[in-house]
């Protein structure tokens, strides 16, 4: 339906906030992708779905399930690790204490970059 409102041109632009990039992959032109309150990727949605940048946008997209894979055979993976607190949440990038990449530069704040 939302695919349908945007190719007849009945709105201009939508905002869709959802858990699943799956879906968004298929209804977006640009995707952002949050952590923890935080923009942890910005792109078109075929360079975020084919090149991810971000480690969190990696591990959230090889999360997905494959077509064709029994999952009652194959457990589904998750991402490793709690999200941070939000009430006292960590300088830097959010992800840092979850993510398998991280390094000392991961504790400062990083920049944003506008494509």
């Amino acid at each position: 339906m939302l695919v349908e409102f945007r190719d007849q041109r009945f709105v201009k632009a939508l905002i869709v906030i959802t858990h699943d990039i799956s879906l968004l992959y298929q209804i977006a032109d640009t995707i952002l992708v949050m952590y923890a309150g935080k923009l942890a990727e910005k792109g078109s949605t075929e360079e975020i779905i084919s090149d991810p940048k971000h480690p969190y946008t990696r591990l959230l997209i090889f999360s997905l399930p494959k077509i064709g894979v029994r999952y009652m055979e194959t457990k589904l993976r998750g991402i490793p690790g709690h999200p941070p607190s939000l009430l006292q949440p960590p300088g830097g990038c959010r992800f840092r204490e979850r993510c398998p990449e991280a390094f000392e530069k991961c504790s400062e704040e990083p920049p944003f970059i506008h494509p």
